[in-house]
């Protein structure tokens, strides 16, 4: 049977959307809604894997994404422990009606929820009478768990701290705010290193997770990578440096880079990556044009093209020993130094020797007596 989701064409109507949403955003927002992991309830089971291999993104796109949907959209949240993702306003594009079949399809889909404080930020926005009452009856019964405990057990610390725990992840502000601390230590790695890149104000909390995951080391235990790596380990390296030096990894910039290892070598690719960075440059075309270049003058392998780049500042300060003249220059050199020699002796034979200049200085002496 097959399953649908319905997006309603207001949706590219929705002043959030037209105004805050980039188009990687749009792209992201229609597929959290529509991926084969979506479930009616609005609260679904996905790894961040899946997200980037349906999407072709990857995972450090994927964390970049989720982390602007939580913190700055403030429409999804996403728990660590259980990775089920909720999205707030899924009421707003998926109940349009009710009835018992569309009940009992929920009732199986909360019972499968695992962190059930999700239920109510969902449950809340539900226009229907009928579909509210079957959230309502699972996060009401989810307080009375805690009611439960507490009549069994006297100690006052109990009770509050049953009640402060409830209200704290049924609250969505605080929830927000808790999100970074749940997020992994990676993304922090590769989020905060693209934010410095990009002038971004950094805060004191990126600023210690920097020290704390030390990403320099890795960065370099990652360029160690040769032309001989797995090709899945060289696109994720030049992707990862794509991400937190020169701006975001899309589909297509990958799609890119791919084609470049492919047409000529991942050393050649990060090489380019690397001299734009240097240069100031940050576009893809100018790294492709390096890379062209490395293929015309068939340069694959980082020794290679260091090796052209010393012969090439060695040949225009004429410092080059192993520079070698053309032939057609040597032969053109020869020629001017033949011809000068020509010139040379006809001049010579033309001008008088001293006793023709001497016979010539007493003619005209005598000419002048007479």
């Amino acid at each position: 049977m097959s399953v649908y989701r319905t997006v309603q064409t207001d949706f590219w109507k929705d002043p959030k959307i037209m105004e805050d949403f980039t188009p990687e955003d749009k792209l992201f927002y229609l597929y959290l809604l529509t991926n084969p992991n979506t479930t009616q309830c609005g609260i679904y089971g996905i790894t961040k894997k899946e997200m980037a291999f349906q999407l072709g993104y990857s995972t450090e796109t994927v964390n970049a994404l989720m982390d602007r949907f939580i913190t700055y959209h403030k429409l999804i949240d996403y728990h660590v422990e259980t990775r089920e993702l909720v999205i707030f306003n899924w009421a707003k594009y998926n109940f349009k009606r009710g009835g018992k079949p569309v009940q009992d399809l929920i009732k199986s889909e909360l019972a499968k929820v695992k962190h059930q404080p999700y239920i109510e930020i969902v449950g809340k926005h539900v226009p229907i009478d009928g579909i509210r009452q079957v959230y309502e009856s699972y996060y009401v019964s989810y307080d009375d768990s805690c009611h439960e405990s507490h009549d069994e057990s006297p100690d006052e610390s109990t009770h509050q701290s049953c009640n402060e725990s409830t209200h704290e992840s049924l609250n969505e502000e605080s929830l927000n705010q808790a999100i970074p601390k749940e997020n992994d230590e990676s993304y922090h790695e590769s989020y905060d290193e693209s934010s410095e890149k990009n002038g971004q104000t950094e805060t004191k909390t990126k600023t210690e997770s920097k020290t704390e995951t030390k990403p320099q080391p890795q960065q370099q235990e990652k360029r160690q990578l040769t032309n001989d790596a797995p090709v899945p380990e060289q696109l994720s390296d030049l992707t990862s440096f794509y991400q937190n030096n020169l701006g975001l990894a899309t589909p297509h910039t990958i799609s890119m880079l791919e084609g470049m290892i492919e047409d000529a070598s991942y050393e050649a690719t990060r090489y380019a990556l690397e001299q734009a960075v240097i240069q100031e440059k940050r576009s893809l075309n100018y790294v492709n044009r390096i890379v062209n270049r490395c293929i015309s003058q068939k340069l694959f392998t980082l020794s290679a093209i260091k090796l052209q780049e010393q012969r090439r500042q060695q040949q225009q300060t004429g410092t080059n020993p192993d520079a070698k003249t053309p032939e057609w220059l040597a032969e053109e050199e020869r020629e001017s130094r033949e011809h000068a020699a020509r010139k040379k002796a006809e001049l010579e034979s033309e001008v008088p020797g001293d006793d023709e200049i001497e016979a010539m200085l007493q003619g005209l002496k005598g000419g002048t007596t007479a």
